[in-house]
């Protein structure tokens, strides 16, 4: 009779448990992995341009025998989208701000000149656009007809207004002043403006209507602010470079990083996705209305709007 090999009999059962174990960390990745089908945004159109506006009306409507041959865009930096159905795009290659009319698949060419790959663009809750000069580092309002509204400069003389953000309820301006590391509260009509708290550092901004909330690269973050105050920081480390944030139904997104991944940003970290899983080049720009996350993709020469999908955690 062969001896009993104690040894090799403990070798055996410690295989086992370590298969055991093996499989059951297989099964845990694979319940947290997206299932096939699923993704964190899906596609649902894409604006290459559109035909020419000659001419609208008071209103801002345009007749069909206005509208004329069709016009790529260069190299689109900005988008803002508002619940009428309005979108603009800031196109820094032809210098031009447009107005989108998705219906007629028709562009309205508004009388704005100073558009370069420094221009950013937000929506008032009545529709109007604001354009942030990133060079004369003023905040312009026009109408949707492109009628001019407000012009905003900093409070201060030596100030610089690098990034802002609109209040989707109340209509408020909040504009980063990076030269004294502050940021600006105006009043909708731009009568009137406030310091309204210190920060760390200069960066991308965003407002939900309750929260402030800022992006940087030193802190690799995105730090939520209320009322002057400093609450939850999110993606600490996370972040290499954030260039533009958005907020979508109380859902934070980001574009990242020299190879601009669209980030989302949550409690529990960052899921990010590179352009090309998303039919894109170079994002530029980002904004959420409609449900829809939009974005300005300037390598790519359009601008695309996606849903988010399933598997997005609120």
């Amino acid at each position: 009779m062969k001896p009993v090999d104690r040894a090799a009999g403990s070798r055996r059962a410690f295989l086992r448990a370590g298969l055991v174990g093996l499989a059951g960390f297989c099964a845990a990745c694979a319940s947290n992995a997206r299932q096939p089908g699923k993704r964190l945004l899906e596609p649902v159109f894409s604006i290459g341009g559109g035909r020419q506006v000659a001419r609208m009306d008071v209103a801002g409507g345009v007749r069909p025998d206005a509208i004329g041959g069709y016009i790529p865009f260069i190299f689109p930096v900005a988008v803002a989208a508002h619940a009428n159905g309005d979108i603009f795009i800031a196109d820094a290659g032809a210098s031009r701000l447009y107005r989108y009319d998705r219906g007629l698949d028709a562009l309205i060419t508004l009388p704005e000149k100073h558009i370069g790959i420094t221009t950013r663009l937000q929506i008032g809750p009545d529709g109007s656009v604001y354009v942030l000069d990133g060079t004369g580092a003023e905040i312009r309002r026009y109408s949707r007809i492109g009628q001019r509204l407000t012009l905003m400069q900093p409070r201060l003389p030596a100030g610089h207004y690098s990034e802002f953000a609109v209040d989707p309820l109340s209509g408020k301006v909040y504009a980063v002043d990076s030269s004294n590391l502050s940021i600006d509260e105006i009043h909708p009509l731009g009568q009137a403006s406030i310091d309204l708290q210190r920060i760390d550092e200069p960066g991308p901004i965003a407002s939900d209507g309750r929260s402030v909330w800022v992006a940087g690269s030193l802190c690799r973050c995105v730090t939520e602010w209320t009322y002057g105050r400093k609450g939850r920081v999110l993606a600490a480390g996370q972040l290499q470079s954030p260039r533009a944030i958005t907020l979508l139904d109380g859902r934070l997104f980001a574009i990242d990083g020299v190879d601009r991944v669209v980030a989302y940003v949550h409690e529990q970290g960052v899921e990010r996705l590179v352009p090309s899983s998303l039919g894109l080049m170079l994002p530029e720009g980002l904004h959420a209305a409609q449900g829809l996350l939009f974005v300005a993709d300037g390598a790519g020469r359009r601008v695309s709007a996606f849903r988010p999908g399933f598997e997005v955690r609120p």
